[in-house]
């Protein structure tokens, strides 16, 4: 729990710089434990998470590009959890800090997705689009979490 408690903390500091509100782990009972092989499915076209400004995507991998670790050996090397309705695809990520800088620039990741919707921080009423896809990056070589962020 407290490593749960631990990922939210940082996930909501590194969501607060990336201009993106509220993340947290999923919760304990609905582990995924193994999904994918060593090639695993593969992103079939780039997804942008926050359109129109398109800072964060994911995109299909390099041609012939094998990670070094499978999804479950790299969600297991993280220390984090996914739910078991979690969608798994191997990709390549990027994530913009602005004025031509990367946090991460085409990164071999794991992209681990589920719906879950981002809590709202205000009242802002009915007509508020509320983001309701959770992604969680983790590099597919080595194992440490990239990043977690809503889909837009």
């Amino acid at each position: 729990m407290r490593r749960v408690l631990a990922l939210a903390s940082l996930s909501l500091g590194v969501l607060a710089v990336a201009g993106i509100v509220g993340a947290r782990a999923a919760p304990k009972a609905h582990v995924m434990k193994a999904r994918a092989d060593q090639s695993g499915p593969k992103v079939g076209a780039t997804i942008f998470l926050d359109p129109p400004y398109d800072r964060m995507q994911f995109a299909p991998p390099p041609p012939g590009v094998q990670p070094a670790l499978t999804s479950s050996e790299a969600l297991t090397a993280s220390g984090l959890e996914a739910p078991s309705n979690a969608t798994v695809q191997l990709g390549s990520y990027t994530a913009a800090a602005g004025e031509g800088t990367y946090r991460w620039q085409n990164q071999l990741a794991w992209g681990f997705s589920w719906p879950q919707c981002a809590p709202l921080q205000h009242d802002y009423g009915p007509e508020t689009h509320v983001p309701c896809t959770l992604w969680l990056f983790i590099d597919a070589d080595t194992g440490q979490m990239l990043e977690q962020a809503w889909q837009q």
